[in-house]
């Protein structure tokens, strides 16, 4: 309801700068984050300062700390502080939030990207990274293929192509479009052919 978010929004905006600046980028990364991440998004920030900070925050019942192992990891309250927080941001801000969680991710896990491509792909796409969301989206299209989910695999391929169409169009990049392009198709094929062989799809 209105009248929750309006709440919600005058609680946030009453916030110190840094914290509701902490805030809006944890809600960028999602409904919830690992702090290891949120320190890389905020590196001109010392990490005891951005614990600190987010003691305060679960303090005001904002957000709840969840795990500590592997990592320590956050996630707000309720789904609606996470709307409030990130709707706050303007739009160049939160492009801006996006493409940081994708370097930051980039650095903190980089022998472990295949574990994050979906996260990858889809803050390379919010945050307009576009040679990463071509490589990234590909990649979740390619393993949601493999796991015969051609539907989730249809969506990531055209994520990726609408990256390859913002990048300078040379031979190898053509080559890769081209490429995605037929995974795509090959994929919608597979996917009618599931339906029709599956008996318990309905037909009209």
């Amino acid at each position: 309801p209105s009248s929750v978010r309006a709440v919600l929004s005058a609680r946030i905006d009453r916030l110190q700068p840094v914290e509701k600046r902490l805030l809006q980028a944890a809600a960028t990364i999602g409904n919830s984050f690992s702090l290891p991440l949120l320190c890389a998004m905020t590196d001109d920030m010392a990490p005891e300062a951005v614990h600190r900070h987010v003691r305060h925050l679960a303090e005001a019942g904002l957000i709840v700390e969840t795990t500590l192992y592997p990592e320590p990891a956050c996630a707000f309250k309720h789904a609606l502080t996470q709307e409030a927080a990130y709707e706050a941001l303007p739009q160049g801000r939160r492009r801006h939030y996006h493409a940081l969680t994708v370097a930051a991710i980039e650095a903190l896990y980089p022998t472990r990207l295949a574990e994050h491509v979906e996260a990858l792909a889809y803050h390379a796409g919010r945050g307009e990274v576009w040679d990463r969301l071509a490589r990234y989206a590909r990649i979740a299209g390619q393993r949601a293929a493999a796991q015969s989910a051609y539907r989730a695999a249809a969506q990531h391929y055209e994520q990726a192509i609408v990256g390859f169409d913002h990048l300078e169009q040379t031979e190898a990049v053509v080559a890769e479009s081209i490429r995605t392009r037929f995974e795509l198709r090959i994929g919608a094929s597979r996917h009618r052919a599931a339906r029709f062989l599956d008996p318990a799809t309905s037909w009209p």
